[in-house]
């Protein structure tokens, strides 16, 4: 229980000792992490790359076969050890020769503007109140004529000061 200011400011000193140890927890992980990713990365970067190369192999091997395999409509074959095969990859839109993305939303507006159901499942239009913008440009007597205020309560708040426990520990 807290009575007097020096309570509180022994208070901020626990948590600014626990925060010392935190931090240095924290640097001792974030150390630890680094060391064993990179040796991760050593140890298994000639795999990753004969995969990679074993891959682009398999891929090669099947084109060059392909017509074989799906002469019957199959799309793959069954090995021992797995399967190749072709998928359909996900059907992305992209532009014809000639067009940009701003002849294209035209070119929709134009031909489909008296179809507003379709039109609107074609171009997307989003509007949203700028808070920051009415924060800025507008005084309080404007916010309230749209329904607006500004809102600000206050936030209790810590500060610690960890230098200060650095500087009282004792020399090791």
């Amino acid at each position: 229980m807290l009575n007097e200011w020096k309570d509180a400011d022994e208070t901020l000193r626990e948590i600014a000792v626990i925060d010392v140890v935190l931090g240095e927890a924290s640097g001792r992980r974030q150390e630890s992490l680094l060391v064993v990713e990179e040796a991760y990365k050593r140890e298994t970067a000639h795999l990753v790359a004969k995969k990679g190369e074993l891959v682009t192999e398999l891929e090669a091997f099947y084109k060059a076969n392909r017509k074989k395999v799906e002469a019957d409509g199959r799309r793959s074959i069954d090995l021992f050890f797995g399967r190749l095969g072709m998928r359909k990859g996900k059907p992305t839109l992209a532009l014809a020769k000639g067009w940009k993305w701003e002849r294209v939303l035209y070119a929709i507006k134009e031909r489909w503007s008296k179809n507003k159901d379709l039109l609107e499942s074609l171009v997307t239009t989003k509007e949203s109140v700028n808070k920051e913008g009415c924060k800025s440009r507008l005084d309080e007597e404007k916010l309230a004529l749209v329904g607006l205020k500004v809102k600000q309560e206050d936030e209790f708040y810590y500060e610690t000061f960890p230098e200060k426990v650095e500087e009282s520990r004792p020399a090791a």
